[in-house]
């Protein structure tokens, strides 16, 4: 489906160096061309409109040689593990679509760890160059005093965990109002899911049952699980399409704002390439903007994005995620929400001290000096 791209969003840098270039030439050569006669024949100037109409032609295909050059020039390229293809992620699927990334002569590849600790494998490794997942238990090693990881943008600050059941169940507004002994499934640890549903075992006093990423269909068939926590668009899919199903349990009241997603690469990569950080940031960071800006603009790319979801279900979810601020307006991790992720995990500041395993430099240069 082809999307309308706005004038806001029109790449300012070629229309400036097609602008500069053609004055440039045009300056130039309206002084040249009163000296010198072309191929010893005419002066353009002693012709007028044709001499005038020739300096513009050729001050304009300049602009537009010079421009071509840069819009070719060699791009970065980057490679982005991603825990999955979830639709919390939209900001970073969005400066893709968008072309926020291209604009910045980024060239981004994406590909699939399905697990946060695997996720960070990638990267620590060095088969990615950044990591998208939960920080804390990405970047929580047993040896962190030669840990590298460091979190440079955070995209989603509450829980996405939305419970699903076919079963006659009120909806759940808080801890309290869980009844112990209920069964509730959801992704296999080491993952932000399985911990909230540790959390929730400890404090209500419900089984857990796990299924790993890519079985999200396979445990919403469950029958033996009563409540299911599936990520979106997942939960909106299954409410709406099939019958009898309906939600009882938003995570992003349950356990609010944190650390729930962010990107991450290690100090080596941000030595020797800050730049393309910085970049990466900006990109991401325009997208944001973009949400909640033009929420309707946002709807169509997410639409096109997740081509292997419902529409409707797409744009309910994401609908949704906007009026419960999922999406922060800028990517910088605060004090709070760090601590309560590391809360979540049961891990003290000392495990993962702010200072060091959390860059804000990037994601505060990038909201400062964004456009309003």
């Amino acid at each position: 489906m082809p999307i309308p791209f706005p004038s806001k969003y029109i790449r300012r840098d070629l229309i400036t160096a097609f602008g500069t270039t053609t004055g440039f030439f045009f300056t130039a050569g309206w002084q040249i061309i009163e000296k010198v006669q072309f191929f010893g024949i005419f002066k353009p100037s002693q012709y007028g409109t044709r001499g005038f109409a020739f300096l513009i032609i050729c001050s304009l295909l300049a602009g537009a040689i010079l421009t071509i050059f840069i819009t070719r020039a060699k791009q970065t390229k980057v490679t982005i593990c991603v825990f999955d293809k979830v639709l919390p992620y939209l900001p970073l699927y969005l400066a893709m679509e968008a072309g926020f990334f291209k604009k910045r002569r980024i060239e981004v590849n994406i590909v699939v760890g399905l697990g946060d600790k695997k996720t960070w494998k990638e990267v620590c490794e060095n088969r990615a160059d950044f990591g998208l997942s939960d920080p804390v238990v990405s970047l929580h090693e047993d040896d962190r005093k030669n840990n590298e990881g460091r979190l440079v943008a955070t995209l989603v600050t509450k829980s996405t965990m939305c419970g699903i059941t076919k079963k006659p169940l009120p909806f759940y507004h808080d801890f309290a109002s869980i009844p112990k002994g209920l069964v509730f499934s959801g992704y296999e640890e080491p993952s932000t899911t399985h911990r909230a549903l540790l959390k929730l075992k400890e404090k209500c006093g419900v089984i857990i049952s796990a299924y790993k990423p890519g079985q999200e269909e396979i445990a919403a068939q469950d029958v033996d699980s009563d409540i299911v926590i599936l990520t979106e668009p997942f939960a909106t899919v299954w409410v709406d399409k099939y019958k009898g199903y309906h939600r009882v349990l938003d995570g992003a009241q349950f356990f609010g704002d944190l650390a729930w997603s962010g990107l991450y690469c290690t100090q080596s990569y941000i030595d020797n390439n800050s730049k393309t950080v910085q970049g990466v940031v900006d990109s991401i960071q325009e997208a944001l903007d973009c949400i909640h800006t033009d929420p309707i603009l946002s709807l169509r790319y997410a639409v096109n994005i997740y081509q292997d979801f419902e529409k409707t279900a797409v744009c309910s979810a994401v609908l949704s995620m906007i009026r419960q601020n999922v999406f922060p307006m800028n990517l910088v991790t605060s004090r709070l929400e760090w601590a309560s992720a590391l809360d979540l995990w049961g891990l003290k500041g000392e495990d993962l001290v702010f200072s060091r395993f959390v860059n804000n430099n990037f994601a505060s240069n990038s909201h400062k000096n964004r456009k309003p």
